[in-house]
């Protein structure tokens, strides 16, 4: 998640990382009855926000044309300690809930080796794996889109081509012929195979989203030339999208109300695609100023911070708060996400001003 702009700020960048952070709360430690329609819309629509970061993600890294070594080493390696940091924060708060370590081995690859602990929830970690997964490529895609002019850019899409292939639509057509399968109890191809003879299979469809992200920043005037169009294009791909996910969780769980289910692989779903890139080029789109600007500035500059902090945070409330709490409703979740949103961004910029501590959160 490349959450830092260096230079003078782009505001749009900042207000989608700012939306994306509050429906990425929003869905964490739900206040929602079972039977909330709305809550299930929304949660359905959370499935953006990851996508979003890491189109965000590769946007930022590739807009600039130098590269150094030095500092992306630099990076890399700051990245994985900064996880291992949180690890650390993680496995201490959930030392006080009660939680047993078995022996140092499992300390060191829980800290180190991307191991889980029993009893520690650190499933928001797995986007900052995703996320070390593309620095390791970075250099690669980089000087495709940079350094090595048009035959550099037709590689470049070809590698995005196969990463599509890969991690969305082997996926999507598998889960449609299964369905259709179970629906009509007709035995139909299993094309799920087919995964094993693709490169990129671990997180492919971020890598996906990540190389998106570099075309449509560098290609975003060209996009924003017929503004009226791309707007009515990516709403109606927003919606088309959404309508899609809602479908597949009815599909797969016979519920429209939330019910306190996930859609099950929700990030691979070419609906998720759709919806994904329809709120980004949608919010790309529009000039803000005013409170949106003030808005995305605020909580789009801290998204790092707040992606590690509000899990942890959460993790104590679910424990301390949310047992005192007479009822879950719509309403709450809206209002938990708002207090934890802004509660973490204060607490990230305070740590943003301590010398070492600030890597934590930017």
């Amino acid at each position: 998640m490349d959450l830092k702009n260096k230079g003078e700020r782009i505001v749009y960048i900042d207000v989608i990382r700012a939306i994306s952070i509050m429906l990425v709360v929003y869905c964490h430690y739900v206040l929602l009855s079972d039977d909330s329609v709305a809550g299930n819309i929304v949660m359905t629509c959370a499935w953006i926000g990851v996508p979003c970061f890491m189109m965000v993600s590769g946007a930022m890294m590739h807009k600039n044309d130098s590269f150094s070594w030095k500092k992306y080493l630099l990076k890399v390696l700051t990245s994985y300690l900064v996880l291992c940091s949180w690890k650390v924060i993680y496995l201490l708060v959930y030392l006080g809930f009660g939680v047993t370590v078995s022996s140092v081995w499992q300390l060191i690859n829980f800290i180190f080796f991307f191991r889980g602990i029993e009893g520690i929830d650190i499933g928001v970690m797995w986007y900052m794996n995703a996320y070390l997964v593309v620095l390791l490529i970075f250099p690669v895609t980089h000087y495709l889109f940079r350094k090595a002019g048009k035959t550099g850019r037709v590689l470049m899409l070809f590698l995005m081509i196969l990463t599509f292939i890969s991690g969305i639509l082997i996926f999507s057509i598998g889960w449609l012929t299964r369905t259709l399968s179970a629906a009509s109890e007709v035995t139909v191809a299993d094309i799920f195979g087919l995964e094993t003879i693709l490169p990129f299979t671990n997180y492919a469809y971020m890598i996906f989203f990540f190389i998106l992200g570099a075309f449509a920043f560098e290609y975003h005037d060209r996009i924003a030339g017929k503004k009226k169009l791309a707007r009515w294009l990516s709403a109606a791909a927003f919606v088309v999208g959404i309508a899609g996910l809602i479908l597949i969780k009815y599909s797969d769980n016979s519920v429209w109300t939330w019910s306190g289910i996930y859609i099950a692989n929700g990030y691979r779903h070419l609906s998720t695609l759709l919806a994904s890139v329809g709120f980004y080029v949608f919010l790309s789109q529009f000039e803000y100023k005013g409170f949106m600007a003030f808005t995305g500035r605020t909580f789009g500059s801290h998204t790092l911070g707040l992606y590690y902090l509000h899990y942890i945070v959460l993790a104590v409330c679910s424990r301390l708060i949310y047992p005192l709490l007479p009822e879950y409703f719509f309403g709450m979740n809206l209002v938990k996400t708002i207090i934890i949103v802004i509660v973490c961004t204060a607490i990230a910029y305070i740590l943003g001003k301590i010398p070492v501590v600030k890597k934590l959160v930017k």
